[in-house]
């Protein structure tokens, strides 16, 4: 090559099917990471190094990038216009029970989900699933609507969002315990 500016030069094109998924996490950002899953024919290996990444055109910036296998999942990073928002509708306490023995709380949790882009998107929603650590203790979960998935401390909703709509959820937790237990709820 003859001394002078910076040159670029293909060296290889490939086109990887991939599903696209947005993930949100709304009590932690109220933004969305973009992610593909890819299912390649053939193995790759691609030696760490630094990537161009883009959506549709638009350039998301340069970032490190390797790949080994025939799956995996490559992360794009933000989508300014999906966006996943928690607001407290409410947090209630007080008691119950013969002589006041027991205490109560309960909170109402909105989620909006809003996709502002010109396309459909497919949503993976998780939120942590409320851990119950004395038996003493009764949590009574209402969720609307039913989560996709659970495992022992996610709740996982699947949807796909048309352009311009928005997807509400609601979840209500209402605890007992004994009225002398001290509580510690989480940060929330």
């Amino acid at each position: 090559l003859p001394a002078g500016p910076r040159r670029k030069f293909g060296i290889r094109e490939e086109f990887w099917p991939a599903v696209f998924t947005h993930l949100l996490r709304p009590s932690v950002s109220d933004q969305a990471f973009v992610r593909a899953e890819v299912d390649l024919a053939e193995p790759r290996d691609i030696p760490a190094g630094t990537a161009q990444f883009a959506i549709d055109g638009a350039s998301l910036g340069k970032r490190q990038f390797s790949f080994a296998g025939r799956q995996g999942q490559v992360y794009f990073g933000i989508d300014p216009l999906v966006r996943g928002q928690m607001e407290l509708v409410s947090r209630q306490t007080g008691e119950q029970g013969f002589i006041a023995d027991r205490q109560t709380l309960a909170w109402e949790w909105r989620l909006e989900i809003q996709n502002s882009s010109a396309a459909s998107v497919r949503v993976r929603l998780e939120e942590p699933k409320p851990q119950v650590r004395d038996e003493r203790i009764t949590l009574q979960p209402t969720l609307d609507p039913v989560p996709t998935e659970t495992d022992g401390q996610l709740l996982i909703w699947r949807f796909d969002l048309s352009p311009g709509a928005k997807q509400i959820l609601r979840t209500t937790y209402r605890l007992t315990a004994p009225k002398e237990m001290i509580l510690d709820t989480g940060l929330r």
